[in-house]
């Protein structure tokens, strides 16, 4: 997380600020893809499964579409959390690169 970024979610679903994630990556090619493996730190005692997030990126007129799926996500994740974070990403990173 980045301080001073903090999301507020969609509304109704609080994105936190910060959470512990422990990630590497597998494939990498560089102005169209990342995929990596990630895992979260649950109530800091236990890790939830791997899930992949693949992240595509491809020039459109006026800028950069980019693109996140999460596939494998675990069943004890909460969708909607789920959903609002990976918004929340995305959030971010306009706001490091506009």
């Amino acid at each position: 997380a980045y301080p001073g970024l903090d999301h507020p979610g969609d509304g109704d679903t609080a994105v936190p600020a910060r959470e512990i994630v422990e990630g590497r990556f597998i494939d990498m090619l560089p102005d169209e893809r990342v995929v990596e493996e990630v895992r979260h730190l649950v109530d800091d005692r236990e890790w939830r499964p791997w899930m992949t997030l693949t992240t595509l990126i491809e020039p459109v007129t006026g800028g950069t579409k980019v693109t996140l799926r999460a596939t494998g996500v675990p069943d004890t994740l909460d969708a909607k959390a789920h959903r609002a974070a990976l918004a929340a990403m995305l959030w971010r990173l306009a706001m490091l690169t506009e």
